[in-house]
């Protein structure tokens, strides 16, 4: 993967004009006040991370996105729909060509390393034999064929409501990444999400070949 690539829902891209085109064909699917099937929706909730403002825009979590229409231009565009009914524009374009990472993804990577003996030791508990059983096919899985999925709340969703129910402002939450590794630098966050990830999570083994199909890559982790 070339220092160009843009990875977004586990699809990689070569270019902003190729990720561009992409969200083109999705929009265009669509009519004013539609909204997104839940394969769209799992890409653009991934585009969205991208965007500066990710956290601000995302709130209380996302539980739709619609397509609207902007008059006078006719110019279509993208509505997200709150878990709490409020709505917010957001812009499909600042996602694409934002070339940092956005506070939200660096959340959710330190998030996910808080709790890597979590998924190491699901696992190792569903590991006999030497394999795993993928909950969808049933088949046989040797330990670097599965993943492991947040099953029925994915992954993001969970984090989200983690950070909706506490008191601390996103925007002060502290990461630092050393040796291509995300913590949160308040070793009292990182205890209390995984606190409440061991109390609230739904894991299953999953093949990791079936991540594109399902649309479920960002809700995967393999647990090495």
């Amino acid at each position: 993967m070339n220092s160009n690539t843009i990875v977004v829902d586990g699809q990689e891209f070569k270019s902003q004009v190729q990720l561009r085109e992409f969200v083109r064909q999705i929009i265009d699917r669509y009519n004013d006040g539609d909204v997104l099937n839940l394969a769209d929706l799992s890409f653009c909730k991934s585009l969205l991370e991208r965007h500066p403002d990710s956290l601000i825009k995302i709130g209380v979590g996302v539980r739709a996105i619609k397509v609207t229409v902007t008059p006078p231009w006719k110019t279509k565009g993208f509505i997200l729909i709150r878990i709490d009914g409020t709505e917010i524009d957001f812009s499909f374009r600042a996602c694409i060509s934002s070339s940092a990472m956005s506070h939200g993804q660096k959340i959710k990577k330190a998030a996910r390393t808080s709790i890597h003996f979590q998924i190491a030791s699901f696992k190792k508990a569903n590991t006999f034999d030497g394999l795993l059983r993928c909950a969808v096919t049933g088949e046989p899985l040797k330990w670097d064929e599965c993943e492991v999925d947040h099953y029925p709340i994915p992954f993001a969703d969970l984090l989200d409501r983690y950070l909706a129910i506490t008191d601390i402002d996103i925007k002060d939450i502290k990461i630092t990444e050393k040796y291509g590794v995300w913590r949160f630098d308040d070793s009292t966050i990182e205890a209390s999400f995984r606190s409440y990830h061991l109390e609230n999570a739904g894991l299953r083994p999953l093949r990791n070949t079936l991540n594109a199909a399902m649309g479920r890559h960002d809700n995967q982790i393999t647990g090495d």
